[in-house]
């Protein structure tokens, strides 16, 4: 069972700059004094770390650039400085994507005519806008959008969404052996069905602001992803079809487990319909299955990995500490934990 006060003196007791940031991003924590508080945000403004990923914020402004593996895409970057408790509200972060905030505003809620993936593009943009504290109409709007349009998905209950392809232009064959994802399912070049993008802007929305009903919408698409049936569906999804002769790998499907069990666990634990589901029950028995005698945790390197790749598979699930540190996998996977539970 976890315990989070022992959890936070532990970590608070580390003097790491960027867990105790991540954990205390705005400072409004009753076990801060306002010194103590001002002393570690210094300290985490001017971690390395932090530094590194916030220069990668400066990159030309593309929506492919937006979305990609390396750590100078857009979602990795701006990921990685949330992800270490940073949000407009400090300066340095906000002069960084004030620029993403206006180039956004320009960019129309709905068009059939930029590219076929344009939806997907512009969702992410507003989604990290969103969490790191933009709460511009334009922004809101795109969120209250996508909760609509993947809600009316999930209330069918479909979970068969593969097709034959055949009828469909020929397919190479590197994507032969992959299910085939009904193209009925898309829409402006995203798919109505949930992705692990979706959760982490409706987790932020659903703390932050979300109505009644909308809190009921988004509880309902979580129930979906928590249910055993969703969890079958192929990891990544499987092949779509980009008219008129295209064809895509799909990836960012929520499944717990492999190398993302630990990321997808911890912002999907924060709603009622996962903690409840057997899916939300039997990953958080194995997650308690690396508690210590002490109550901190000790997860596998495995789940904490640092390396290239994207964010929301769980390729960058470092905290700034330095990991010749040998209490270092107790301090992040303890953190983890906190995050999962607040």
């Amino acid at each position: 069972m976890i315990n989070q006060e022992i959890l936070l003196q532990f970590l608070l007791s580390s003097e790491e700059s960027l867990l105790c940031k991540a954990i205390f991003g705005t400072g409004d924590c009753p076990l801060y004094q306002k010194k103590q508080y001002t002393e570690i945000n210094e300290k985490a403004l001017n971690h390395p770390v932090f530094r590194y990923w916030l220069d990668q914020l400066q990159g030309e402004k593309t929506l492919p650039g937006l979305h990609g593996s390396f750590d100078t895409c857009f979602e990795n970057a701006c990921g990685k400085c949330l992800q270490f408790g940073f949000t407009i509200r400090d300066n340095i972060l906000k002069k960084a994507l004030d620029p993403y905030r206006q180039w956004f505003l320009t960019l129309p809620l709905q068009t059939s005519e930029i590219s076929f993936s344009y939806d997907f593009y512009r969702n992410l943009l507003a989604f990290h806008l969103f969490r790191a504290g933009y709460e511009d109409r334009e922004i809101v709007d795109t969120i209250h959008f996508r909760i609509k349009q993947v809600h009316d998905f999930v209330i069918q209950d479909r979970y068969d969404i593969y097709i034959s392809s055949e009828g469909f232009p020929s397919m190479p064959k590197n994507f032969q052996k992959r299910p085939f994802v009904d193209p009925a399912l898309f829409q402006n070049g995203i798919s109505i069905f949930p992705n692990i993008h979706d959760v982490l802007a409706f987790r932020s929305y659903y703390q932050k602001m979300a109505s009644i009903e909308e809190k009921d919408m988004i509880r309902r698409i979580i129930k979906y992803i928590a249910d055993p049936r969703y969890q079958t569906i192929q990891e990544g999804y499987g092949v779509m079809f980009a008219p008129p002769r295209s064809y895509y790998s799909i990836g960012w499907s929520v499944h717990f487990h492999s190398q993302n069990q630990l990321f997808g666990y911890a912002f999907c634990n924060a709603f009622p319909t996962y903690r409840s589901s057997k899916t939300g029950k039997e990953t958080l028995r194995i997650m308690e299955s690396y508690q210590l005698p002490t109550l901190l945790y000790d997860f596998p390197s495995d789940f904490l990995q640092e390396k290239t790749g994207y964010l929301v598979s769980g390729s960058h699930m470092g905290m700034g500490v330095n990991r010749r540190n040998k209490t270092w996998r107790q301090l992040e996977s303890s953190f983890w934990m906190l995050f999962a539970h607040q």
